[in-house]
């Protein structure tokens, strides 16, 4: 794999498996699909958790 991680591993990342990625890796996905961070991600509010 290009990124350097194990199947295992990036199909966490895939599956919102994970609580967080190395910034490393967000850069080396972001290489391989030509985009950036703000492309990968969108802004949730979870209400339950600070109320």
């Amino acid at each position: 794999m290009q990124m350097g991680l194990s199947y295992q591993n990036f199909n966490k990342i895939v599956n919102n498996q994970t609580s967080g990625i190395k910034f490393n890796n967000l850069q080396s996905l972001c290489d391989i699909l030509e985009c950036t961070p703000n492309d990968l991600f969108e802004e949730y509010h979870d209400k339950g958790k600070n109320e």
